[in-house]
């Protein structure tokens, strides 16, 4: 029996809804639930809270109850049934996963954010994923007439800028959303990165941007993505839909507080934090937001 410590607003709202769902995967610090396309999961405390997350009070190796997690989950009362596993819903902290506007962001030091994000990643980030292109594209725009002879990832990351700089923002999210997909895992790379590109976005797509490309750019590009799922794993279908939505995990949350406030010590804390989560999830979805604060030049 454990105890649910904290469950993300979209869940809590819709707990009914829950019911019915069947055991998509297991790992040793997550349980992923299927229900009507989307995931659910059930994670241990130490893993960040997701935008259709459940975080258990203490530490436990999932994986070393596999042969329990048979049938469907039911609720009762204040119980969530899982096979032969039981978890007790006891007044959880119910946690907002849609990431506030900081729309001053981009107009306070961006310049000073872009290299100190630059640096975390080149000394700590992951190996790969999409970090060495987005280094490789970043310095300068490539023309379309240049030689691209480069990954797949480089290719698309130069094409997608060029659209930009010419202010074709239809061209760069249908090129963009090319990495739907592309890399291996749960969560390709390029999903992650495009994650990560959806909320910078976001973040400063309020009132102050409405005369700018940014607003008609995230329109694109989310539209475009969710022509695009059927491309991907549904892990990183889920992902994207709730990017999409404006929600996000914890890990996203506290790298916008920490430059929202200005305090590069948190940023430091907040980039290596989200760069622990998975073999690169982390550092390409932390690419994405390098990647979308350098392509805003060409959205004002």
């Amino acid at each position: 029996m454990f105890h649910i410590k904290a469950l993300s607003k979209p869940v809590f709202q819709d707990l009914e809804g829950l019911k019915g769902a069947k055991v998509h995967s297991i790992f040793k610090r997550v349980i992923n639930l299927e229900r009507q396309g989307k995931l659910i999961s059930i994670q241990n405390p130490s893993v960040p809270k997701g935008s259709l997350s459940m975080n258990i009070s203490e530490e436990v190796d999932f994986s070393s109850y596999s042969t329990c997690f048979r049938g469907h989950l039911d609720i009762k009362d204040n119980t969530i049934y899982l096979g032969a596993l039981n978890f007790i819903l006891d007044k959880p902290e119910i946690w907002e996963p849609r990431l506030k506007y900081y729309p001053e962001i981009y107009f306070r030091n961006k310049q000073k954010f872009i290299k100190t994000l630059k640096s975390i990643i080149m000394i700590n980030g992951k190996e790969g994923g999409i970090k060495e292109d987005v280094f490789n594209v970043m310095p300068s725009v490539v023309s379309h007439n240049a030689d691209l002879k480069y990954s797949h990832y480089n290719e698309i990351l130069t094409k997608a800028a060029n659209y930009l700089s010419e202010k074709d923002l239809g061209g760069g999210a249908k090129e963009i959303c090319n990495l739907i997909g592309m890399g291996i895992g749960l969560t390709p790379s390029g999903d992650d990165f495009l994650v990560g590109v959806i909320s910078v976005l976001h973040s400063i797509n309020s009132t102050k941007s409405e005369k700018s490309y940014v607003k008609e750019f995230y329109e694109s590009l989310c539209a475009e993505i969710l022509c695009n799922l059927s491309k991907t794993t549904m892990v990183s279908r889920t992902y994207l839909q709730e990017a999409v939505c404006g929600n996000f995990s914890e890990s996203f949350h506290n790298i916008y507080k920490a430059l929202s406030e200005e305090d590069l010590e948190k940023l430091y804390e907040a980039s290596l934090n989200m760069m622990a989560v998975g073999h690169s999830s982390g550092t390409d979805g932390l690419c994405g937001i390098l990647w979308g604060f350098y392509q805003l030049d060409f959205l004002y």
